[in-house]
C-alpha cells in the first residue's frame, strides 16, 4: 500500500508539469489562429507574425524581420538595400553593404571609402597597392590613378601624368618650361617673361630658357664667347657658331665645320660616335644622354630643357612626332588618347599587311598599333599578346633570330624597346640598357714646348 502511494505521488509530479505545458501551447496555438503579434512577441507560428508585419516571421519562438531585412519599429521591417537603391534608414545599407548609410535618400559609401559596383564600399588604397579603380586611389592621394593590369578587373595605384612620385605621395610641380597649360595667366604665375603657347608654357618673345627650367632671360646680344652661361654650352657633335660654346661643355672640343668635335681629331670620339646609343636623344649643353621617348613630353628632362626647346621646329627632335605646329613625344602615339587637335597621333593605328605603324609605335600581329614602350613591358596591350612574346622578353642568353623584332638587344639577351633606354631604370635586369648614356670626353691636347 505504502508502494502504491509513493508511485502515485511520483507520477503526478511528472504528469502536472506535462499537463501545464500542453495546456500552455495549446493556448498559444489556439489564440495564434486569430490573434496578431508583433516584433520582439512570443509565437508559436510565422501566420500571427505576418498579421502583425508581412515581411516578419517566426524564429525561435519570436516574431524577428525576414533575412536581409531590418526591423524599424514594432511594425515595420525594412528591406537591406545595395548601392544606389533608395533607403530611409541607415542600417538599411549597412547590414548589406559594409561602410555604407543612407545618404540623400540613397545607400551610398560612407566618407572616406569609393564605391565598387553595387556591392562593396572600398577603402583607400596607396601608391603601389592593389585597387579596383580611380577613386579608391585618389582617397589616398588626389593626383593618383588605378593603372589596370588587367583591364576593368584590378591595377596599381600609380602618379597621374601631371604629378611626381615623391616617397608615399604625388607631389603636383610648380610650372615649368615645358609643362601644360591653358592660359598664359598661368605660366606667368609660376615663371616670369613666359606665355602658354599650344597648351604649353614657352618663354615669351625676345627671351630664352635659362640655365634652370624655370628661368626665361633675355636672349643674349653682344656679350663676348666668355660670358656664355651654361645654356649656350654645346656638346660633342652639337651644332655650333664659336668655339666658346664647345669649350664651355669641353675644353678639349671645338667648333669645326659648325659642329663640336674634338681638336685632335680622335676618331673615337667625334660628332658621328659621340658615344650615346644612337636610339637616344642628346642633351645639347651637358651632352647627358635621355630616352628618346622623353623628348617633347611637356617636362624638361635634360639640365637646358633641350629636349622641349625644339618641339615647336621641324624637323622634330629625334623620338618625336608631329603634331600641327608642335611635336609630341612618340609615347603618345596610338596610346588610345588623343593628344594633336587633328587627331593624328591616334591616326592609322590599325594598318593593314605590308604598312607600317605611324611615328616609333609597335605594330601587333593583328595589326594595331600600340605605343612603342608597350613591347616587352611585362604588360599585354595587343589583343593577341605580340607584345609580349615569350622568347624575345624572357628567355636569356639566346641567339637572335633572323628578321625578329628586337630594337634593344640585353646583354643578358632579352629583348626591349628603345624606350628603356637611359630613362634612369633598370629596364634589362641586367642595367646594359643604362650604358652609354653620357658622351665620350675629347683627349686631352698636349701643347708641344
Amino acid at each position: 500500500c505504502r508502494c502504491v502511494q509513493v508511485c502515485t505521488f511520483l507520477s503526478c509530479l511528472f504528469l502536472v508539469p506535462l499537463i501545464f505545458l500542453w495546456t500552455e501551447r495549446y493556448t498559444l496555438e489556439h489564440n495564434d489562429i486569430s490573434s496578431t503579434r508583433y516584433l520582439g512577441e512570443a509565437c508559436v507560428s510565422s501566420g500571427a507574425c505576418r498579421r502583425g508585419n508581412r515581411d516578419s516571421v517566426c524564429h525561435h519562438g519570436v516574431c524577428t524581420c525576414l533575412p536581409f531585412h531590418m526591423a524599424q519599429n514594432a511594425t515595420t521591417c525594412l528591406p537591406t538595400a545595395l548601392l544606389g537603391f533608395e533607403c530611409f534608414a541607415h542600417s538599411q545599407c549597412s547590414l548589406r553593404v559594409p561602410n555604407s548609410g543612407c545618404i540623400d535618400g540613397t545607400c551610398q559609401c560612407s566618407r572616406g571609402y569609393a564605391p565598387y559596383r553595387r556591392h562593396l564600399c572600398l577603402p583607400p588604397a596607396r601608391l603601389g597597392h592593389k585597387c579596383f579603380g580611380d577613386d579608391q586611389c585618389r582617397l589616398s592621394d588626389k593626383h593618383s590613378y588605378c593603372k589596370f593590369i588587367i583591364p576593368n578587373v584590378y591595377g596599381r595605384c600609380y602618379c597621374d601624368e601631371s604629378a611626381e612620385h615623391f616617397g608615399q605621395s604625388c607631389i603636383k610641380p610648380r610650372l615649368v618650361i615645358g609643362s601644360r597649360c591653358s592660359t598664359s595667366a598661368e605660366c606667368k604665375a609660376h615663371i616670369k617673361n613666359s606665355l602658354c603657347h599650344d597648351s604649353t608654357c614657352v618663354c615669351d618673345y625676345g627671351f630664352t630658357i635659362g640655365w634652370t627650367d624655370n628661368r626665361c632671360v633675355a636672349t643674349l646680344k653682344g656679350l663676348n664667347e666668355n660670358q656664355l652661361n651654361f645654356n649656350q654650352r654645346a656638346s660633342i657633335g652639337q651644332p655650333c657658331t664659336s668655339w666658346a660654346q664647345c669649350q664651355a661643355a669641353d675644353f678639349n672640343s671645338g667648333c669645326i665645320d659648325g659642329y663640336c668635335q674634338c681638336i685632335a681629331g680622335e676618331m673615337q670620339c667625334g660628332r658621328n660616335n659621340t658615344g650615346c646609343h644612337p636610339l637616344t636623344f642628346q642633351c645639347r649643353s651637358s651632352g647627358r644622354c635621355i630616352s628618346r621617348s622623353l623628348t617633347c613630353n611637356g617636362h624638361a628632362d635634360c639640365e637646358d630643357a633641350s629636349d622641349e626647346i625644339d618641339c615647336r621646329q621641324r624637323p622634330c627632335p629625334t623620338g618625336s612626332f608631329p603634331c600641327g605646329a608642335h611635336c609630341i613625344s612618340g609615347m603618345f602615339i596610338c596610346d588610345g588618347i588623343q593628344h594633336c587637335a587633328d587627331g593624328s597621333d591616334e591616326d592609322r593605328c590599325q594598318v593593314e599587311d605590308g604598312e607600317d605603324c605611324p611615328g616609333n609605335s609597335f605594330k601587333c600581329n593583328d595589326g594595331t598599333c600600340v605605343p612603342e614602350h608597350a613591347f616587352c613591358n611585362s604588360i599585354v596591350d595587343c589583343s593577341d599578346g605580340s607584345d609580349e612574346p615569350e622568347k624575345a622578353c624572357k628567355r636569356e642568353y639566346r641567339k637572335k633570330k633572323s628578321g625578329e623584332y628586337c630594337p634593344v638587344k640585353c646583354a643578358n639577351g632579352r629583348c626591349r624597346s628603345a624606350a628603356v633606354l637611359c630613362t634612369g631604370q633598370d629596364g634589362c635586369g641586367d642595367n646594359t640598357d643604362e650604358k652609354h648614356c653620357e658622351i665620350c670626353r675629347c683627349p686631352t691636347i698636349i701643347h708641344q714646348v
